[in-house]
């Protein structure tokens, strides 16, 4: 390339390497490389369907590039950018006439002008193609117009770049995923002695604590299909659904967003519910979201489900219950180990009383109450243990 030098090239590689240490550099090395090679560079990161991410290339710049490809048809159904994403041979440099000999110069754009791909020569070539993500990588050389010369001085240099950006980001991919799973396997580990599952958003399981197989045999919270977890309480199938639609919601915001997105609280559901031996469970639903940066697709986030038993209340609560809802002494007691023990026979050999007893004291409190059930009574609770 004229004005480039051996060391300058190698100089500009070894900067894209760098930005494998430090992901945060990839615009001032994209700018180093515009400024020292004088081209315009599109780095654009898309998901499977074509959707811009905007991580590399700011959304205004990826739209007329994008409109631009997709005005140009191949053969009938296809344009140039379904191509490029479906079929286009990876770290082949396509230029222009590869993709529309002759008529490129007759398309106009919606800013009424030719996109610099129709007037300066340059290559779009496809960088990656996997784990949800495609990569493509647009050069133009802006200096000349119309110069096949140029084009072919330009190609080894554009190759070798395309190359090594290529390389250099599967490397941070690899990078985060790890860093990813490292996060989530410790909050796994911080619950292993519950039953813990970690969930991908399409609620394949990643790895689960060995608790977990006592909960799936008994078959009346969750199951297994081909190594999906799957949810056997509607309440439960829709907490998962929200935590869910909330991380494609903020997947959704990062790619519209040309700045990054103010970070919000995590998604977290929690639903009381009675095991088929009628002891009372909690499962809490929550995401597990990458912390350095702005989740770009599903494939970034994790869903930690946790399964907790016997749930404990502070015995204070017997205060408010009898402050509150005028219950005597005993129906306090009562209602309490009933909640702690999920269990009516555990609570008749702790307080020592007969069933017959036992169920004139429940419909007492269950009157008083203003409760129906089991499960509403111990919902009761724990709403009153959070005033303590």
């Amino acid at each position: 390339m004229a004005g480039l030098s051996t060391a300058e090239e190698f100089q500009l590689l070894e900067n894209v390497h760098a930005c494998a240490n430090d992901p945060d550099s990839w615009h001032q090395t994209l700018d180093q490389i515009e400024k020292s090679c004088r081209w315009r560079i599109y780095l654009l990161e898309l998901t499977s369907d074509g959707r811009h991410t905007g991580r590399y290339c700011n959304h205004a710049d990826a739209a007329d590039l994008i409109d631009y490809l997709s005005s140009i048809s191949i053969r009938a159904g296809e344009n140039s950018f379904e191509f490029l994403l479906r079929e286009a041979r990876a770290f082949f440099p396509y230029s222009r006439e590869n993709l529309d000999p002759g008529k490129i110069k007759s398309y106009y754009g919606t800013r009424t002008k030719v996109h610099e791909f129709g007037i300066y020569p340059g290559y779009i070539t496809l960088l990656n193609r996997n784990n949800g993500r495609i990569i493509l990588m647009c050069c133009l050389f802006v200096s000349e117009k119309d110069d096949e010369a140029t084009c072919r001085q330009m190609l080894p240099t554009f190759e070798r770049l395309s190359k090594a950006i290529s390389l250099t980001l599967d490397l941070i991919y690899r990078f985060e995923n790890v860093n990813m799973r490292h996060m989530a396997l410790h909050e796994l580990l911080q619950n292993r002695s519950q039953s813990s599952f970690l969930i991908d958003t399409d609620y394949l399981i990643k790895v689960s604590t060995p608790a977990c197989r006592e909960l799936l045999s008994a078959g009346d919270v969750f199951a297994t299909e081909e190594d999906r977890l799957i949810p056997l309480r509607r309440d439960v199938e829709n907490a998962l659904h929200s935590v869910c639609s909330d991380i494609n919601g903020r997947v959704n915001a990062a790619r519209l967003a040309d700045i990054e997105p103010p970070a919000a609280p995590l998604a977290e559901q929690s639903v009381l519910l009675s095991r088929a031996d009628d002891r009372l469970a909690r499962v809490l639903i929550r995401s597990v979201l990458p912390a350095a940066k702005p989740i770009q697709h599903r494939s970034d986030a994790f869903i930690l489900v946790e399964v907790r038993e016997q749930l404990e209340l502070p015995e204070d609560v017997n205060g408010l219950l009898k402050s509150c809802f005028d219950l005597s002494e005993k129906e306090a007691q009562l209602a309490y180990f009933l909640t702690t023990t999920g269990s009516l026979t555990a609570t008749l050999d702790v307080l020592g009383i007969t069933r017959n007893t036992a169920k004139t004291h429940l419909r007492r409190i269950y009157e008083k109450t203003a409760t129906q059930s089991h499960l509403e009574l111990s919902k009761l609770l724990h709403g009153l243990s959070g005033l303590l």
